[in-house]
């Protein structure tokens, strides 16, 4: 598969997102729009395919359809999944990262504490090899 700039841009923005600047490179305004537009479509892909598909593929297939989706399809499948915050793996849609911000990291819960894990960071969508020990939890 080869890259594309909207892989980039997703790329950077996700860095960014959680605190880690890339040196030397710096999105325009535009930049940062047509990342946010490529991740939100992105995402809603992988709710649209949510019911499908396994979990641990939702995130490699809504990369193959993310530079496909319109402008009236994603705002369609927004209004039909009732504006969801977070995609399946509970990264939050550009715009609403305010619906993550109160999430403990789960490095910082104590040793035994049972927990319920709402989120799989970005980076940890296509490692599917322990996703058969996660009891999945989607309403």
């Amino acid at each position: 598969m080869s890259s594309t700039i909207e892989d980039y841009l997703s790329l950077i923005y996700v860095l960014e997102r959680d605190g880690e600047p890339v040196v030397g490179t710096h999105l325009t305004g535009s930049g940062w729009q047509s990342a946010r537009t490529v991740m939100r479509r992105h995402m809603l892909m992988e709710w649209m395919m949510v019911r499908m598909l396994p979990w641990s593929k939702l995130h490699s297939e809504a990369h193959h359809l993310e530079h496909a989706v319109s402008s009236m399809t994603e705002a369609t499948l927004m209004e039909e999944l009732n504006h969801p915050q977070t995609c399946p793996h509970g990264n939050s849609l550009p715009g609403c990262e305010e619906a993550v911000a109160s999430w403990i990291r789960l490095t910082e819960i104590p040793k035994g504490e049972t927990v319920t894990i709402r989120r799989i960071h970005q980076r940890g969508e296509c490692i599917s090899a322990s996703w058969g020990r996660l009891k999945r939890g989607l309403s």
